[in-house]
């Protein structure tokens, strides 16, 4: 009999009169069964995908979920919880629920089998975990379980081979698992035409068989071959292996490719790139019911007009079980399991189809075995990969690397781009053509370039139709951000406000490129924005611009006009009213020209067509020659589109530079301008300057711009130094300031020169580290978190800027430097600035990349940069001191220290930490007693988008109270599920305290 972990259902008048659809007989008992996180090829959901999966045993009258909650524990802490709102009725005896992308109703699944009972809209974890079902009223249903395996279930007497919906065989130990197959004879790889190969199987437990497959599919006692001898191998060839023994768990599964080039090759060549060979069962490939590349029974809506099927499989966002393997030089150097999807969107209709490449733990790794697919990246760890079919480029826009050849041109320059490796591809051993290895633009992009997780992320996706939809995190504030900058452009500091909230700089380079290579499948489509969530700024992701450089869009398109006005304001907004404002203008004209001038040149564009068009020769030949899975071409055609893309990327600077001027309302005509910065004496320190907002440092600037064009110089000061004057065409002029705008760039040329002479009324101005708190739970920072906090006193009769400054933590052996642009970090006179200590959890001027110790002292100083070295302003060795409790000066800028209380009842009288205060003026008192250390153990969502900018939702039954941190009651009332408040209140931090806990909320 199958373990329970069970809860007895006691009836209860309130419940049943408020949730009568939860309420079953009083002798009803329902447990958990059996749970398979990691179902990837065992069973279908009602979705048709491979979703993980609890079984339920019901051994009274039916029972329905709807209004229940489920909660998923990974590894001791809340990995998600979400409210049932379907219907999800258990029937007698067993059943099954999937965990997948959407909530699903039983009366919809039992439509695909009898025993489902529909699916909830969240994953479970992988790892060691727990999955709760609580009807609110003290009823629980639940299961704890271990790390889990691929292909394996888990009950409490341990693990087993999967029965959902029957009943449980026996259960094993892991430990005692039958060992994985191992390939010996020759290896798996490219085989030279006319040889032969030998391959032998072998497994490490003894006493064990090996079962294996021909044909894709995972071997069973059932269907695979019993191995009793080597296997000779003389055509293309795809063996998957399985060990078994009676008594033990069987196996992982093995996978070989043993592969020739064949007939496709041999009038064009042996191939020389990469070569990729996925291995997947024809079921989940091919079959009307779920395979994933054919139109199918169970196909979703296209939204691709110019797509003669509507409705096909091959439009799902299924994913599949297969083994990727990739050979370089012939020789395999990843073999692994993972999950692969469809990906695209009009392009799913092409022969052959692009697919997302996933690692994760339910296939067994989280990471890709090799970590050189691009020679220009450097990553220790790929998670995900694509392997794309050329979009556009598959057959009526050749060459397939098209896409791949415009994010190469684009090297260099500040966008995130997909790395592209060209390989030859083989899907359950028959060649398909040539395909782009790519980087995935998603989640893991991130990840792999910026190091942050997708919990740590704001990511957004255009959908035509939708708007931006997050796929994680918030869109609220992009859409604040549109919105202000469709609004305020004409007002002074609108520059550097839209400078706060996105990259600007990225974001031009990115709109350079796409309006350069004339991407029309762009601004209302093919467009992904990310952040890192608490003070990231916005960056856009480059991927699918096949319809670039092609004959569709006329090499004089005006991109600008494109970008700016496409007929739905909701995707040209930010761009539309970004050109209006001078600033961002004149600087998009000047990087424009710029780009033009080092990385679309002429010269530049045709040796990497040239480059790539060597590269792919023999695997494109060979691509046109395989009819079956290509696209029907001949080297005349293919050489015809390459000469068109070639003739438009070298006529396309012509044509932009004349749309640049028309859009300054000048002449096409240019001239030289000129920057120099020069010093009075011997020393030159570092500089940085900016022309036109574009910065430049230690450098002469340079660059032919537009005869009438405005010329705004900007200087950052030498710390130390001054202006002495100014220099403009000969002329000079005693200017002190540290900009200057020429109204004209002259017909002759422009040419500036500033020199800068050492202040002599400069000084170190005087502050101090003034209080340090190691161990906080208290203190908040602007986006409602906690860190450790520094405080700095300014005992100046001015103001002081910290920017250019360095706070070191000598006995952690780091430093951080305070970022400039920033009004944040300047500290008034006589004032005070908190700096958080959070490794750079959240992001801002006054945020630092290290953390504080609360268990061994530590030395820090705060530190100013000077040509002659670093110049120490303070330092503080903080003593040890308990949780919300501070170490400081007794008064600011005291040399007397003093460890300073937190506010407690027990604390009543004495001086508490001030931050943000001076030392030593805050009493505590029972006005002043802060309760936040009530908030640190809460660690369920029960409110959402948190922070916001608008509203909060609240995801649970009962009664609030919402007060300040110090108590002071805002708001209470009854709510449930869905019910909004906070709409109105003024940007801060609050307390919402509901059903025994207090959680911090943070409104923007």
């Amino acid at each position: 009999m199958k373990h329970i972990y069970k809860f007895t259902q006691i009836l209860k008048t309130l419940l049943s009169s408020v949730l009568a659809t939860t309420a079953v007989s009083a002798s009803a008992t329902v447990t958990i069964t059996e749970i398979m996180p990691s179902n990837i090829a065992t069973t279908v959901s009602d979705m048709f995908d491979y979703n993980g999966y609890v079984e339920f045993y019901n051994d009274g009258a039916p029972i329905d979920l709807k209004g229940w909650t489920v909660r998923n524990i990974k590894e001791g802490k809340s990995n998600w919880k979400i409210r049932l709102t379907e219907s999800h009725i258990l029937p007698t005896g067993y059943s099954v629920m999937f965990f997948g992308k959407e909530e699903t109703s039983s009366q919809a699944a039992v439509d695909v089998h009898p025993l489902y009972v529909g699916s909830v809209q969240k994953k479970l974890t992988a790892d060691e975990g727990e999955v709760i079902f609580d009807n609110g009223n003290g009823d629980t249903i639940s299961i704890s379980y271990p790390a889990q395996y691929t292909h394996v279930s888990y009950s409490k007497e341990g693990f087993m081979e999967p029965t959902p919906g029957a009943k449980n065989g026996a259960a094993y130990k892991i430990s005692e698992r039958v060992a994985k197959p191992e390939f010996g004879g020759t290896p798996s790889g490219l085989i030279g035409a006319g040889n032969t190969a030998t391959v032998e199987l072998s497994c490490k437990t003894e006493g064990a068989k090996i079962y294996y497959t021909l044909d894709g599919s995972i071997p069973t006692l059932e269907k695979g071959i019993e191995y009793t001898a080597p296997i000779e191998v003389s055509d293309n060839t795809i063996i998957r292996a399985k060990a078994f023994k009676n008594g033990v768990l069987w196996s992982d599964v093995a996978t070989a490719s043993y592969l020739y080039l064949g007939e496709y090759y041999e009038t064009c060549g042996e191939t020389t790139l990469p070569i990729v060979s996925i291995v997947a069962d024809s079921i989940d490939l091919y079959s009307d019911s779920l395979g994933c590349c054919v139109v199918g029974t169970n196909g979703a809506r296209t939204i691709c007009s110019s797509d003669k099927i509507k409705v096909a499989n091959y439009h799902q966002e299924w994913y599949r079980p297969a083994n990727f393997e990739y050979f370089v030089d012939g020789k395999s150097v990843n073999s692994q399991e993972v999950e692969v999807a469809l990906q695209g969107g009009c392009s799913r209709s092409h022969g052959v189809k692009s697919f997302k490449i996933k690692t994760n733990k339910r296939t067994g790794d989280n990471k890709f075995q090799y970590n050189k697919f691009f020679a220009d990246r450097d990553y220790t760890k790929y998670k995900a990969l694509t392997l794309r079919n050329g979009g556009n480029g598959y057959g009526y826009l050749f060459p397939r690397w098209r896409d791949g050849y415009m994010q190469n041109l684009a090297k260099g320059m500040n966008i995130d781009l997909q790395a592209y490796m060209p390989v030859a591809y083989f899907l359950n051993g028959k060649f398909h053509g040539m395909m782009g290895l790519r980087e995935r633009m998603d989640e893991t992009y991130i990840y792999q370039n910026y190091g942050i997780d997708e919990d740590e992320i704001d990511f957004l996706k255009v959908v035509n139709g939708s708007g931006y939809v997050a796929q994680y995190g918030s869109n609220e504030d992009f859409y604040a951000m549109q919105e202000y900058a469709y609004t305020h452009y004409e007002d002074p500091d609108y520059f550097d406000k839209m400078c706060e909230m996105m990259d600007m700089d990225e974001y031009i380079d990115y709109q350079i490129l796409e309006q350069f290579v004339g991407n029309t499948d762009w601004v209302i489509n093919n467009i992904k924005v990310w952040r890192k969530k608490n003070g990231g700024k916005w960056r856009w992701m480059v991927y699918d611009t096949d319809f670039g450089l092609s004959q569709h869009t006329s090499v004089t398109k005006n991109m600008i006009s494109f970008a700016s006005s496409n007929g739905d304001s909701t995707y040209t907004m930010l761009f539309e009213g970004l050109i209006e404002n001078e600033d961002f203008m004149h600087k998009f004209v000047d990087r424009y020209m710029y780009a033009m001038d080092k990385y679309f040149n002429n010269d530049r564009a045709e040796a990497l067509i040239d480059s790539l068009y060597d590269l792919t020769q023999i695997d494109m030949c060979a691509t046109m020659e395989c009819e079956d899975f290509g696209y029907v071409g001949n080297q005349k055609k293919y050489d015809s589109e390459v000469a068109s893309m070639r003739s438009f990327v070298l006529r396309r600077p012509a044509a932009v530079q004349k749309q640049l001027a028309s859009l300054l309302d000048l002449k096409n005509e240019l001239a030289n301008v000129t920057v120099r910065i020069e010093f009075d004496g011997d020393e030159e320190p570092d500089y940085v300057y900016w022309v036109n907002k574009n910065e430049f440092k230690n450098e002469v600037f340079s660059q032919q711009l537009f005869i009438g064009e405005r010329v705004k110089v900007e200087l950052r000061l030498p710390v130390g130094y001054k202006v002495a004057n100014w220099t403009i065409n000969g002329t000079l002029t005693e200017d002190p300031s540290t900009t200057m705008t020429i109204d004209s760039a002259s017909v002759d040329g422009t040419d500036i020169q500033v020199l800068l002479t050492k202040d002599e009324n400069f000084r170190i101005p005087r502050l101090f580290i003034n209080e340090v708190c190691a161990s906080n739970g208290t203190t908040l920072d602007e986006y409602g978190s906690a860190p450790d906090w520094i405080e700095i006193y300014n005992s100046e009769a001015y103001d002081v800027d910290l920017a250019g400054m360095v706070i070191k933590n000598v006995t952690a052996g780091a430093k951080s430097a305070i970022p400039y642009g920033s009004s944040s970090s300047v500290i008034p006179a006589m004032g005070h600035a908190v700096l958080w200590a959070d490794k750079g959890k959240n992001v801002g001027a006054l945020h630092l990349n290290f953390k504080l110790n609360d268990a061994i002292e530590q030395k820090l100083q705060l530190i100013m940069p000077l040509t002659t070295g670093d110049t120490l302003i303070d330092e503080m060795t903080y003593k040890l001191h308990e949780r919300n409790f501070s170490y400081g000066r007794v008064s600011d800028g005291d040399t007397a220290m003093t460890i300073f209380a937190k506010c407690e009842e027990s604390a009543y009288g004495q001086k508490k930490n001030s931050p943000h205060a001076a030392n030593g003026s805050l009493i505590c008192s029972a006005e002043t007693i802060d309760d936040v250390q009530q908030i640190d153990a809460v660690v369920e969502t029960i409110v959402y988008p948190n922070p916001t900018s608008t509203a909060w939702t609240i995801n649970a039954d009962g009664d609030y109270v919402v007060t300040t941190m110090l108590g002071q009651v805002v708001e209470f009332g009854e709510a449930e599920v869905g019910t909004q408040i906070g709409d109105n209140y003024p940007a801060g931090v609050y307390v919402l305290k509901m059903n025994g806990t207090a959680t911090k909320i943070v409104k923007q």
